[in-house]
């Protein structure tokens, strides 16, 4: 009606009406980043400044090196991982290239990308100009902007016409292709280039042309990811409590940032009613994970505990909790329930004295609660406040009640009271250490030759770590129960920043009381 003709095209239609196609992203790993950042402001009172940032930052590096690639924008794969270690990263420009040659394609040339920086392999010398134009990235194009720099400066091309020539082998438009070689022999002959030489250089970028990654898109991914390293090198806690927060949906996820955390020595604590949120928060020198980690905890839960602890002041013991949380926010005994077997309320007492004293401090609340119409309040009682039971700890309860609730240990461990000096976080290097742990799973395996191996899942009230088991052990130990707690001969070897845990003779059981 009022006169205006809409139409739609492919994008492949555009350039030849004279239009610009512009591809507009959007990357959660950039809220990721300001979420640190007001971590980092509301931890420790300090303000990021990311147009500062050195881009040669060998703390950041050193991490990047260990592989320790979590959490970090384009670095998570297996693949780019290794790679990244491969290469020993030591500079931005090493970061970028990377990203541009972690593709299909140009994956090829990793190898030699990696040997030619540790000067293990020569760098082939094709002509001044192109020596020149790929000296940063030792002899291999990797970007469109090497592509048309060569073209240009070696056979006269303008900016444009080199541009125009690599869309043309991109898209295989063989017929523009051939007119454009024709001009770029003729530039070049201009220039006296060796033909056999003008013949090696087109030939090279005609292959890279059709897997050239665009070098201010590799810079821009690289920027981020950089970023966020820079911050996992030097804020870490605030980088793990951010990231856990993100993730918390995905408790496969958490289990390895968390693990990660307790590899790297970051201090970390399981939710806990006196000082938790619904986001994983730094107090002090310690990560506080969130409600939300609790099962049957929701966030509507979290934030009725966040919002008594505000209004009514904190909580003094398991009484006053109780009977708070369920008068003026009317929590049944199952959401106590798992607060207690999340050890949330352990500041009150272990989890047995605590379970057994829930149905007095329920009675309790019952007591203290006072009625007006539909408000409910709690009455300055002159009842007198019962005691919380003196019952014994239940280790294996707890570990139980723990990994149900939070899908992990922190705060109860199989091997409490009967581990050795010797622990899984101490062993060194080459070192072999008699060691008590638990076996939480086992994995029966075979080498190339048909031979059965083990990998078994083990931990100590320290680490958990994965640990091979060769020849005749696998066989006599393949059949130990889960969830025993032995002494075995561990050794360590450290393979390229990996530790490796070999069992190196028989475990026996311990006696657990």
């Amino acid at each position: 009606n009022d006169s205006h003709n809409q139409i739609q095209s492919t994008m492949n239609y555009l350039n030849p009406f004279g239009l610009i196609k512009f591809d507009l992203l959007s990357l959660n790993n950039l809220t990721l980043i300001n979420d640190i950042a007001l971590e980092i402001r509301r931890s420790i009172q300090k303000s990021i400044k990311f147009e500062l940032i050195p881009l040669d930052d060998e703390v950041t590096f050193r991490i990047l090196r260990e592989g320790k690639t979590k959490g970090i924008f384009q670095l998570e794969s297996y693949g780019m991982r290794k790679t990244i270690m491969d290469i020993k990263i030591s500079s931005f420009k090493d970061f970028y290239a990377a990203i541009a040659l972690y593709r299909p394609g140009p994956m090829k040339f990793i190898p030699h990308y990696i040997d030619r920086k540790l000067k293990k392999e020569p760098i082939e010398k094709i002509a001044p100009v192109y020596d020149e134009v790929t000296k940063d990235t030792y002899g291999i194009v990797v970007f469109q902007e090497q592509i048309m720099k060569i073209a240009q400066e070696y056979s006269g091309m303008t900016y444009g016409r080199a541009d125009l020539l690599r869309r043309a082998i991109t898209a295989d438009k063989l017929v523009i292709v051939n007119e454009m070689r024709k001009e770029f022999f003729q530039g070049a002959l201009e220039r006296e280039r060796n033909a056999q030489e003008i013949e090696k250089v087109f030939s090279i970028l005609f292959e890279s042309a059709q897997y050239g990654f665009n070098k201010s898109h590799a810079i821009a991914y690289a920027n981020i990811g950089y970023q966020l390293a820079f911050l996992k090198a030097r804020f870490p806690k605030e980088f793990y409590a951010t990231l856990i927060t993100k993730n918390i949906s995905s408790p496969e996820d958490v289990k390895e940032y968390i693990k990660e955390v307790k590899e790297r020595e970051i201090k970390i604590s399981s939710p806990n009613v006196l000082y938790s949120f619904n986001k994983a928060t730094v107090v002090k020198d310690t990560i506080v994970l969130p409600f939300q980690m609790i099962k049957g905890i929701t966030e509507r839960d979290g934030l009725a505990i966040i919002q008594e602890r505000k209004q009514g002041g904190q909580f003094h013991d398991f009484f006053d909790f109780v009977s708070r949380m369920m008068v003026l926010h009317k929590f049944d005994s199952d959401k106590i329930e798992a607060l207690i077997k999340s050890n949330s309320l352990m500041s009150f007492g272990n989890m047995a004295s605590l379970i057994e004293t829930l149905p007095v401090a329920m009675r309790y609340s019952k007591m203290v609660a006072t009625h007006d119409g539909d408000n409910v309040s709690i009455i300055k009682s002159t009842i007198p406040k019962p005691l919380v039971s003196k019952a014994n700890r239940n280790i294996l309860n707890e570990v139980r009640n723990e990994k149900n609730t939070l899908g992990m240990q922190f705060n109860a461990f199989l091997t409490e009271g009967v581990e050795t000096k010797d622990k899984l976080d101490g062993i060194k290097d080459n070192q072999i250490a008699d060691v008590v742990f638990c076996v939480e799973s086992i994995r029966k395996m075979q080498t190339k030759n048909g031979e059965l191996f083990l990998i078994a899942d083990i931990s100590d009230s320290t680490k958990s770590v994965g640990l091979f088991i060769f020849g005749n052990l696998a066989e006599e130990l393949s059949s130990t129960p889960i969830g025993s707690v032995v002494k075995g001969k561990v050794k360590k070897r450290i393979n390229d920043s990996k530790e490796v845990h070999t069992l190196v003779q028989e475990w026996k059981m311990v006696k657990y009381e």
